[in-house]
């Protein structure tokens, strides 16, 4: 797989005008929300530069502020995907780099370390395998994906696919505990992704920010948190 520069991907963010655009606007609607909401605040009045408007029934304005929130924040996914892919890229990168858990060994052309256990790949015959790409696919599923190349000898053209070593699924050399391991690995360098690296948080925290207000208005409308409360305290 290519290897994401990782001071090009953080330029390529803060020069990317549309997801700058729309990270700001959902991060000043989201909060807006959020302070709406928990403050109780009921909007009477609606003012602009120009003109003032009066609305007959004003509170109506909050639930235009959640379709405009909903609204943003697709738009916002749509310009963040390519950002979305190049993160998981960065993010298998740093995860195969660690020796703990996968080393390639040019000389005997095989897989070592703790993906040697699962992955019985001959590089001379996969070559793709000395540069494998790390898959999360959903909550539990991993994957190890690697380039094959085939040469169709009586076509006379090659063709290329890619195969996928599922690390959920165990073998005798491939117990649970390997699985957990990676995991381990996963969350590790999730984590730093977050505290000491800022791309993840560049991208992710506006999207989490708006499902927050979302929850956070929500709750209060359904007064979920009021309800609990009374419950647990008579």
């Amino acid at each position: 797989m290519d290897k994401i520069d990782i001071t090009d991907f953080q330029d390529n963010i803060d020069n990317d005008k549309g997801l700058t655009y729309h990270r700001r606007i959902l991060v000043i609607l989201s909060t807006t929300l959020i302070c709406l909401t928990i403050a109780g605040a009921k909007i009477k009045e609606a003012n602009t530069f120009i003109f003032k408007i009066e609305f007959e029934d004003p509170s109506y304005l909050i639930y235009f502020l959640v379709a405009s929130i909903l609204f943003i924040m697709l738009r916002y996914y749509s310009y963040s995907e390519s950002y979305i892919g190049k993160f998981k890229n960065l993010l298998s990168t740093r995860i195969l780099d660690d020796y703990r858990v996968f080393i390639y060994n040019p000389v005997e052309q095989q897989v070592e370390s703790l993906l040697g256990k699962k992955v019985n790949v001959f590089g001379g015959d996969c070559p793709g395998i000395a540069d494998p790409f790390y898959e999360i696919d959903g909550i539990f599923k991993r994957n190890i994906i690697y380039r094959v190349e085939v040469y169709d000898e009586e076509e006379g053209i090659g063709h290329i696919y890619y195969e996928r070593i599922p690390l959920h699924q165990f073998n005798d050399q491939w117990v649970i505990s390997d699985y957990i391991a990676v995991i381990r690995y996963e969350l590790i360098y999730k984590a730093a992704s977050v505290f000491k690296h800022r791309e993840y948080l560049d991208i992710m925290f506006p999207m989490y920010l708006g499902w927050g207000a979302i929850i956070v208005f929500v709750f209060d409308r359904l007064k979920v948190v009021d309800n609990f409360i009374s419950w647990f305290v008579f």
